[in-house]
Order: structure tokens, then sequence, then C-alpha cells
């Protein structure tokens, strides 16, 4: 959304609903204020995380985030609220709005609130531009007394709706996007897919965001933010099958096994067992690591760990008069007879970070991962 548009619009509407608006320049990190019987409204846009979070900090030094309090030059006590605007809202920044008590609207909110101003405008009827809405992830906030809803409008054929236009000046027009289909409403961006599809071998993610986030609770304090990251390992299957003689002994060496390698820091892990070649993500903050343990040096590893693993040592006794010789003879299976198949798949992890430390989720199946994934990780 274009920042300086889209607050234009939002002021027109405020206005013709009888809000006192002014730029928040006043108070660092706001980018408006909407007041109307003692009651005010900070607003901010942002893209990130960390927006949200400068606004939190500006919000909450004042004081002024859904709190009462007696402002100077004021008679009367005056109630605060802070709503944050963004294209697309994360999990992690409904969940830390939802600590800091600040509402969130992503672009859909947005759209939805602008075409029912506009069609409210159009019809001579009232709807509260800022109101409070019950939201499953949002706590209930203090919000100024709302007028009864509107009755529900009629079809277009029925009754002709006008072009609206908002006093006291025109709403300008948003810049050639698709438009919604709803009656009376022009020039209101629809809404984009917010999601984005991989195409890597990778394990489910069957753990989000705010699950990781209350887990990792219990290990780390102060969250910060968090990141999903995609690590490399190198599924793997060994079988060993070799048959040899030694004078008048047959010996057999058989074996198969299956594992991980972490293609970061050559760790052994758990064979990733569910995988699948694409996956559909949110487009939040993730990062898909580059594999640094080569095809070749893990095949070389595997090689000699079955080597050792799979040796034998057979005793042979012979007599020769009144003498018995033992023998000992160790055998080992050769490169000929090990078979040895990898591949290259994904873990995804969560890791959420606190203000000293970090912490790593299994997004696959929510268990805290005990060994860390990469060699720069700060772990526990």
């Amino acid at each position: 959304m274009n920042k300086n548009i889209l607050f234009e619009i939002v002021e027109n509407i405020l206005k013709s609903q009888e809000y006192d608006v002014a730029a928040g320049s006043e108070y660092t990190g706001v980018d408006l204020v909407a007041k109307r019987g003692g009651h005010e409204t900070f607003i901010r846009y942002g893209l990130t995380e960390d927006d949200l979070r400068n606004f939190a900090d500006a919000a909450h030094g004042a004081h002024r985030v859904r709190g009462v309090y007696e402002a100077p030059g004021h008679r009367t006590r005056v109630a605060h609220d802070a709503l944050f605007i963004s294209d697309r809202v994360t999990e992690w920044m409904e969940f830390f709005a939802d600590q800091y008590k600040i509402r969130v609207w992503d672009r859909a909110e947005v759209e939805s609130r602008i075409g029912r101003a506009v069609l409210a405008e159009a019809e001579g009827t009232h709807h509260d531009f800022l109101e409070v809405r019950e939201r499953t992830h949002q706590r209930a906030a203090p919000a100024p007394a709302l007028s009864p809803t509107p009755a529900p409008v009629p079809p277009p054929a029925q009754i002709p709706i006008p072009t609206p236009t908002l006093a006291p000046t025109p709403m300008p027009t948003l810049p050639p996007t698709p438009v919604s289909p709803l009656p009376g409403i022009g020039a209101v961006p629809a809404i984009e897919d917010s999601r984005e599809v991989l195409t890597i071998r990778c394990a489910p993610i069957r753990v989000d965001e705010k699950q990781a986030i209350v887990t990792a609770k219990g290990f780390v304090s102060g969250i910060t933010d968090s990141i999903l990251e995609f690590v490399p390992f190198w599924n793997y299957k060994c079988v060993v099958d070799g048959h040899y003689q030694y004078k008048a002994k047959s010996v057999t060496i058989s074996s198969e096994g299956a594992g991980a390698i972490n293609a970061l820091n050559s760790r052994k892990h758990e064979r990733v067992g569910e995988v699948q070649d694409q996956i559909s993500i949110a487009q939040q903050n993730y990062e898909i690591k580059s594999a640094i343990v080569t095809k070749d040096e893990v095949e070389r590893m595997l090689m000699g760990d079955a080597i050792e693993s799979n040796k034998k040592t057979i005793t042979f006794t012979n007599k020769s008069g009144d003498t018995i010789i033992t023998e000992n003879r160790t055998i080992k299976p050769g490169a000929g007879d090990i078979e040895i198949s990898t591949e290259l798949v994904y873990l995804p992890v969560w890791e959420v970070r606190g203000r000293r430390h970090s912490v790593m989720i299994d997004a696959y199946d929510g268990s805290v991962m005990t060994e860390p994934v990469d060699d720069d990780i700060e772990f526990l």
C-alpha cells in the first residue's frame, strides 16, 4: 500500500466522522492521531516487525496504549489506544501486539473498513471507521460508544448507489489494481495472496510460529523475534552385504542402517522420514540454509563408519602334535560390499530469539532441539 495515499484516504474518512485528525509528529514513531469524545487513537503504518516494536516502544513510553490518564491541559480523563496497519500481519506480529495491547490491521481489514465507510457515506448512515471488533487472536479493548449497526445494504439493482465522495474533499483514487466487486466502492485494492510455494524436498510444517513461541517461553525470556529456517540434512541408507572365505571358514557380514547427517555441522540425526516435494508457507521471515558438507564427504564418512562397525574377528584353532595353535583374524567389508544412497532434504526449524539466548523448535514435531543445527548458534 502507498502510505501517503492510504493516510489521505483514512484522514478524509475520519474527518467526515467528526474526528479531530492531526499528524503524529508530536510523538516519535506515530503517523496519525485521531481524537473524538475523550478518546485518542495513535496510528502507525509499517511493513516489518521492527516497525511494530518501535511503535510499541513509542506508545508505551508515553503511557498511551489503551490507558486512561489525566492529560496535561485536560480537565477530563482521556482514554488512548494504539493501531498498527501493515500490508501483511505475521503470527509473530499478532502475538507481540496482543502482549502490548495494540490493535493490528492487515490489508484485508483496511479494505473492509474503507469499503464500509464509503457505503455508509453514500447511504447517509453511520459507521465508525475505528470501531473495535472482537477477534479470536486479539483481546477486547475500550473504544468510543458505537452507533447501532446499519441496516443491510439493498442490492444495487433495487437502489442505485451514487458515486460516493467524502467531505470535505473528494476521496483520492489508489493506483490501478484489481478492484473489489462490492457496489459503490471505487479503487479499493483486492486482497493479495500471502503465501509462497517453495520447491524443495522438505518435511511438512506441523507447528506454526505462534505454537513455537509458546513452547520457547519455557526456555528463553524476553522473546524479541523468530525466524523459520530450512536446515539441510543428508538422508542416507547404508547396506552391507559381504561373503568371505578364509581357510576352512566361511564368513558373512550383513547389515542395514538409515539416518541423516546435518549438512551444516556433520552431526548425526534421525532420518527425516516424511518428505514432500513442495511446501507452502506464509510470506514471513524465513531462510533456506545452504549445505556446507558435500555429498562426497558424507559418503566417505559413512563408508568409514560402515567398515569399522561391521568388522569381525574370527578365531581358528589348529593342533600340531601336543600343541594347540590359536589364530585370530579380523575381517572387514570392502568398499564393493557396501551400498550407500543419499538425498539432500530440509527440516523446518523455528529459531526463537530472546534477549540473551535462542532456542530451536522442530517445526515438524514441535520438540525442542537439544543439539545445535548450526555452528554459529548459541545454544542453551
